[in-house]
């Protein structure tokens, strides 16, 4: 028998549509062809600034209006500050009206269905990611006491600590994380001893590499089929 422990974002569900949908309504000059290279600067510019927010040097608020300043700078686009609000507004609405997938579901059911120990940890603030938790209905598939989330444990992703506390609640046998941030979720679980399944459609020459790297739900599941 195996442990499975999730990320949330972009892992069990995929935010670039929320994102899409949030530049179509509050930016609809943009045109879609610049969505995808604008969600790559988001996504880079989400981990600068939450670093920054992690070491205390901005607030959450602040952390949020920068990325998407600063995603849109690196095209060449000026935003204000209210600008940046109303398009955080916009953005965190759609999160929230996303669902799963039919082969996330069929994933979860399937690791439900097996009796594996499940559990999910993710890095954000509290409230957000207890928001979109229960959104997305994942107390079907997880109980409270094996989600964590960063800012109500103290510690980020990678810091070994966060991953330590999740084995404390899990059966002793071998432990995979999944999750589509290298740095944050394979380096971090690699540390704290568990192995590591790398769910991205990137490829990485860094050291050290994950134990397996499937490119979306449907490889996952045929991967989990094999693993014991």
């Amino acid at each position: 028998m195996i442990n499975l422990i999730f990320d949330l974002d972009n892992t069990l569900y995929f935010r670039e549509s929320a994102f899409a949908n949030a530049i179509r309504d509050v930016f609809p000059d943009l045109t879609q062809s610049n969505v995808g290279t604008l969600f790559e600067h988001f996504e880079h510019f989400s981990a600068v600034y939450f670093e920054h927010h992690e070491q205390q040097l901005i607030d959450f608020t602040t952390m949020r209006r920068l990325r998407i300043q600063a995603t849109l700078r690196a095209e060449g686009i000026k935003i204000s500050d209210n600008d940046a609000a109303i398009w955080q507004h916009a953005y965190e609405q759609h999160q929230y009206s996303l669902t799963l997938s039919e082969d996330t579901v069929a994933l979860l059911d399937w690791c439900k269905s097996q009796n594996i120990p499940r559990g999910i940890i993710t890095n954000g603030n509290t409230a957000h990611q207890t928001q979109k938790i229960k959104n997305l209905e994942l107390g079907r598939w997880f109980d409270e006491n094996r989600i964590i989330v960063s800012e109500a444990f103290g510690v980020a992703k990678p810091n070994r600590e966060i991953f330590d506390c999740m084995h404390t609640k899990l059966p002793d046998q071998t432990t995979y994380y999944i999750g589509d941030d290298y740095e944050k979720d394979i380096i971090g679980a690699h540390n704290a001893g568990w192995r590591t399944i790398w769910l991205s459609t990137k490829t990485s020459h860094q050291q050290p590499q994950p134990d397996y790297h499937v490119a979306n739900h449907l490889e996952l599941l045929a991967l989990l089929k094999t693993l014991k």
